[in-house]
């Protein structure tokens, strides 16, 4: 096991240790300006944030991210994983930090703290941001429909082997869920290795699982009923909901109904392409939504209008060809890197709203793979995903995330190239020879696998050297 130092990762923000309701909290504080309160989810701690952070400062605000009760280098106390009590802990951190209030961003279960914090402190919370996470009373509606978030959540009430499980191996647990709960292409090799050593902090797994069994045990005492009647009071500060359109943990439309408690300001922004973490698989779209959303709140604090983006530019709107088709604003180049708003991308962006069926897109995907065009061919794999059957869901989240690792391999990312195509495989392979719309499974798997060994022994270079049009979708 390690020690807190597995916390405290370079960068350009500045550690310090904080005193608050009774405990300490390892903060990571970047930027001058009004406050923006971080708060990570599982199985993450503060290190989450490191892309919002530059961004908020940058944009001339106080960016606070701040490792939750029990996790990262926060104090690891035997109590105090209630929602009531943690949302305690981030109001008097709020006055700690010297602020008056805050504006709270918060992830899966750190969002549900920033809506607590709404209903018990609404005095320390200027308005909220909240990411992968519906309302409380929403999200107790999960616990009514089978999913890895709901299997995750029956699983954590077992005393002890929860948490030898997560620690078993190096915490490969750990890697697993989030691979489980994200999009394609994420997480890569540096943030599961960080999120790994930072749960092998002794207590942390232990601590991070009493935040579940409240949240679940507590529906059946008086505690959890006397915060279910607290939380019907609705929200009157500006609220942003920002949510993976892939989110497996919580489906969008669960999570969007959460606007019928808001009474204040309300945006909801769908993040095309992410799953359960969208800060960290899209992070340049989230930024831009958390930031132009707080220009405007600190602008002109106004209406209550419901507010409804996808992410791309700035403000949130979407660009439309001549007839009318959603498209991606943010140009690329051929290897999906993203170039400057208002330059010319090299390749053509697959709208977000695309709808392919299996045989179009596997059409489509092979054109692009032959040209050289991995990322755009993965867009395309991706939407096909999206609405596909269940029983053909993994399938499909293989195709596009052998793309990645093509993608990855292009851009001179050889580990994590190598990851993703492995990863890629993996799933694919599961559907042996006889795969949905004559998929060539066996054949995707073996170029997949052997790319990745070039790779590792330095045989593959980047750029053109890469040749995807050896990912052949459908046999000869």
């Amino acid at each position: 096991m390690l020690d807190d130092s597995a916390a405290y990762l370079d960068g350009p923000w500045t550690h310090r240790t904080v005193s608050a309701a009774g405990a300490r909290f390892h903060v990571a504080e970047l930027g001058d300006g009004p406050l923006v309160l971080l708060l990570h989810g599982f199985p993450q701690f503060w290190w989450a944030w490191r892309a919002q952070l530059a961004g908020l400062a940058g944009a001339g605000y106080r960016a606070v991210a701040v490792d939750l009760r029990g996790y990262g280098a926060s104090d690891k106390t035997p109590r105090g994983y209630d929602l009531v009590g943690l949302s305690q802990d981030m109001a008097s951190l709020v006055r700690a930090l010297g602020a008056a209030d805050a504006v709270v961003v918060g992830h899966g279960v750190g969002g549900l703290v920033g809506w607590t914090m709404t209903a018990y402190h609404p005095d320390e919370v200027r308005a909220l941001a909240a990411v992968s996470a519906p309302h409380p009373r929403r999200a107790a509606r999960l616990l009514l429909r089978p999913g890895p978030g709901v299997r995750h959540m029956l699983r954590a009430q077992v005393p002890v082997l929860p948490e030898h499980r997560l620690l078993a191996d190096g915490c490969v647990r750990v890697g697993e869920l989030l691979d489980e709960w994200s999009g394609p292409g994420w997480p890569d090799r540096e943030a599961e290795e960080r999120y790994r050593r930072a749960f092998a902090i002794p207590k942390v797994s232990h601590c991070s699982l009493e935040y579940h069994r409240w949240i679940f045990r507590s529906r059946w005492r008086t505690d959890g009923l006397r915060y279910s009647t607290r939380m019907r009071a609705p929200v009157g500060v500006p609220v942003l909901q920002l949510h993976g359109a892939l989110d497996p943990v919580c489906p969008p439309g669960t999570a969007g109904s959460s606007r019928q408690l808001v009474s204040g300001p309300y945006r909801w922004t769908l993040v095309a392409g992410a799953g359960h973490f969208p800060h960290e698989e899209r992070p340049r779209e989230v930024e831009s939504a958390l930031v132009g959303w707080l220009r405007e709140i600190d602008g002109a604090n106004g209406g209550g209008a419901l507010v409804e983006t996808r992410t791309g530019g700035a403000d949130g709107a979407r660009d439309r060809n001549e007839t009318g088709q959603a498209q991606n604003q943010r140009p690329r180049d051929r290897y999906g890197r993203p170039m400057p708003h208002g330059s010319v991308g090299e390749v053509e962006r697959v709208p977000d709203d695309a709808e392919f069926t299996a045989q179009e897109g596997i059409e489509e995907a092979q054109r692009l793979l032959d040209g050289g065009f991995a990322f755009t061919a993965h867009e395309v794999l991706e939407a096909v995903w999206k609405s596909a059957p269940e029983s053909e869901r993994e399938l499909w989240r293989g195709l596009a995330q052998t793309a990645v690792g093509v993608t990855h391999a292009q851009r001179g990312n050889r580990v994590g190239a190598a990851r993703l195509l492995r990863r890629g495989a993996d799933r694919v392979e599961v559907f042996g020879p006889h795969a949905p719309h004559g998929v060539d499974t066996a054949g995707v798997a073996a170029f997949a696998r052997a790319l990745a060994e070039d790779l590792d022994a330095g045989r593959a270079t980047s750029g053109d050297g890469i040749d995807p049009s050896g990912m052949r979708l459908r046999g000869a």
